[in-house]
């Protein structure tokens, strides 16, 4: 069974989407943008340039899962909370469709269809950022679009800097953009240690990660330090966990290939 929803806007792109119902469609054009769990690739159809994200095969659960039609699809939700965002002023690539293939009900493969995002990764500014930076007005204008996340009653689920987008809005200031939709929460009342907990997942150097702390406390009227503290300690055992997570799967890995 193939399911396909296209955004009304995009319907002249159906036959194009269309081939990628076809085994190894998608290994064959496109330029490469990721290639991990899931891969990223750009098209160019007619002028209209548009990214499509093959995910990654789902676990044994989530297979159960999606296939018993209990949750939606990755691709189904990021085309549904793409909208949504859209519609809270929260700006991310417009929603072009998703893509679903099943067999005998089980779920083989989805794809997200986007619109191609001519914005800069704003890893690339954390990684580098000093106190006597120049990049500064970025993690000022960042740490509001943060809050205005939060404000929105918005809880990304992936909330790591690799998912955030940035670009020079011509006034003067950046305009952002937040991407990876699919685990995303909405209408959620966020206390501050629920946001503190959010922020932590951001993933970036310290002296940066500190920086987008301080400036969003004094957007949110909350003490700085406090602020900047508390971020310090929960991001430090969020990383242990992380570490000691990845520990014990290595460990069982080896066991099983033994």
């Amino acid at each position: 069974m193939i399911r396909i929803k296209i955004n009304p806007k995009y319907n002249y792109l159906e036959p194009f989407l269309r081939q990628f119902t076809h085994d190894g469609k998608f290994d064959e054009g496109g330029e490469v943008l990721y290639d991990k769990r899931n891969t990223v690739k750009l098209f160019e159809v007619n002028g209209t340039r548009i990214v499509i994200k093959h995910f990654g095969a789902p676990t044994i659960f989530n297979l159960l899962i999606y296939s018993l039609f209990i949750r939606k699809s990755k691709a189904e939700r990021a085309f549904q909370h793409a909208a949504r965002l859209r519609q809270l002023d929260i700006n991310t690539p417009e929603e072009i469709a998703f893509i679903e293939i099943r067999k005998q009900g089980i779920l083989k493969e989805c794809y997200f269809v986007s619109a191609y995002s001519d914005y800069y990764p704003v890893r690339p500014v954390t990684d580098t950022f000093t106190l006597e930076s120049e990049t500064q007005p970025i993690l000022d204008l960042l740490a509001g679009f943060l809050y205005k996340i939060h404000q929105a009653g918005i809880h990304h689920k992936d909330l790591h800097i690799g998912n955030i987008l940035y670009k020079e809005n011509g006034s003067g200031g950046y305009d952002f953009q937040i991407i990876d939709t699919n685990r995303m929460k909405f209408g959620v009342y966020m206390t501050k240690q629920q946001r503190m907990t959010n922020l932590q997942r951001l993933s970036c150097p310290t002296v940066a990660y500190l920086y987008i702390l301080e400036q969003y406390a004094r957007i949110a009227h909350i003490d700085p330090e406090y602020l900047q503290l508390k971020g310090a300690y929960t991001r430090l055992t969020y990383e242990l966990r992380r570490y000691y997570r990845h520990k014990l799967k290595n460990r069982i890995r080896k066991i099983l290939h033994k």
